[in-house]
């Protein structure tokens, strides 16, 4: 039963956060950390968005399981005891939610919600990388043309710290060889090496794994098709380069930044070998 009286519910109530809760404040940060700037709690728009992205025309609520009745979440029960206030209260918030994001969908923002129960630590990986999946997946033909257009394919920071590894071990080199298929990042070609530095998104690490993931998110199709190339193509530039006669090395981007020390060590191997061959 609920033996609180109404100027004690209304207290109790009004001590509750509305804003910067816990959810929201971890949204908040993960985006701040991938490199996402945005507004919190906008008075001027409908409903206040927690999360407003102006770049990406993209409004992100974090909703409370059991304030916004959360349908087939087991954070949302509902109360047992005065249920003539909790329900109509509950199906209040539902009606508000809908109507809001009517309203910002029909003013041409792009709504995502993220529910608390998705926050939870089993599920809060996953949920934060969809989260920046659909917000850049909002973007029009022509943003993403412009977007990928700035995306670095050449002197990316992989790139750099691996070749101030490798002149630093004394392994002198040629960068972006256009000479080459698929133009190395580095060409080391008094052993006739060529050295990819590759991102694990585009040149998709673990495929099997990316693949699935990427076609539940926006605009998967696109992605899927994208990066599949992307793969072919690197397989494709191998082989010509093998057929050459060229030893190919491909690093991954976080080998390369966690261990480049590591990575020079394959290559000064390589050489090695290489040597030992033209005795």
């Amino acid at each position: 039963m609920d033996n609180h009286s109404a100027e004690e519910r209304s207290y109790n109530m009004s001590r509750i956060r509305s804003k910067g809760t816990k959810p929201e404040e971890l949204v908040r940060k993960y985006l701040f950390s991938q490199g996402f700037r945005y507004r919190k709690n906008v008075k001027k728009m409908p409903g206040k968005p927690d999360i407003v992205l102006a770049k990406y025309k993209t409004i992100v609520f974090v909703n409370g399981c059991f304030w916004h009745g959360h349908e087939g979440c087991r954070e949302f029960v509902p109360p047992k005891s005065n249920q003539d206030y909790w329900i109509p209260k509950i199906e209040k918030n539902r009606k508000r939610d809908v109507e809001i994001q009517n309203e910002l969908s029909a003013l041409g923002w792009n709504v995502i919600v993220v529910w608390e129960c998705q926050l939870k630590k089993k599920n809060r990986e996953e949920t934060l990388k969809q989260l920046i999946q659909q917000i850049r997946d909002v973007l029009t033909k022509e943003q993403r043309r412009k977007n990928m257009q700035n995306i670095r394919s050449k002197d990316t920071k992989i790139e750099l710290i691996l070749r101030k590894a490798l002149w630093r071990s004394g392994i002198r080199y040629k960068k972006n060889y256009s000479k080459l298929p698929g133009k190395p990042d580095i060409a080391i070609t008094k052993y006739k090496i060529a050295v990819f530095c590759d991102s694990e998104f585009f040149h998709g690490k673990d495929w099997e794994v990316l693949k699935p993931r990427l076609l539940k998110g926006n605009n998967g199709d696109f992605w899927v098709n994208k990066i599949s190339k992307n793969i072919s193509h690197d397989e494709e530039v191998d082989k010509e380069l093998l057929f050459m006669g060229w030893t190919v090395i491909r690093f991954w981007g976080n080998d390369i930044k966690k261990h480049p020390e590591e990575c020079v060590k394959v290559v000064e191997d390589t050489i090695f070998e290489i040597k030992l061959q033209d005795l």
